[in-house]
């Protein structure tokens, strides 16, 4: 997981998201999130993975942004993971969308999300760590351009 996590701080470097506006990443956030809750409500395995890889991509960024390099905050404690296996998906989504709009305390609030995130990509029958890599292995040769603090991909901008 910590190769993938610096793969991702690399790209973002490269591209310049690391030195953007973080609120704008917040936001980038919020979009992920709301495709995972589609995903959920369609019960589309494929697309809540996609989902879930994309957000741990995006909180990835959002860190740097604030300041902060891979730490354990993408390391779940098992015993909130045991904690939280108890809720139902739902349950789950609430406290996703909980922790991101956690602005008092934006790490601890990510890590509430990745530690539900954790329960939920189990229940997919995988684990963070694939998701990522899935997301990684999208965007790797991804390129694009910033357009007002926001990274916009080469084939939107073609489009």
């Amino acid at each position: 997981m910590e190769e993938l996590i610096k793969k991702v701080e690399q790209w973002s470097i490269e591209r310049g998201l690391n030195t953007a506006d973080p609120n704008k990443q917040r936001l980038k956030l919020w979009e992920e999130f709301g495709e995972l809750n589609a995903a959920i409500a369609r019960d589309n395995r494929e697309d809540a993975i996609d989902a879930i890889g994309d957000m741990l991509v995006v909180m990835i960024i959002y860190k740097q942004q604030l300041g902060y390099g891979s730490n354990d905050v993408f390391y779940p404690r098992k015993d909130n993971v045991d904690l939280l296996s108890r809720l139902d998906d739902t349950s789950l989504i609430d406290c996703i969308g909980r922790g991101i709009s956690d602005s008092q305390s934006c790490i601890e609030g990510l890590g509430m999300v990745v530690e539900n995130l954790t329960v939920l990509s189990y229940r997919l029958g995988t684990n963070l760590e694939e998701c990522l890599a899935a997301a990684y292995d999208v965007i790797k040769d991804r390129r694009g351009k910033m357009v007002n603090g926001v990274f916009i991909k080469e084939s939107d901008l073609n489009g």
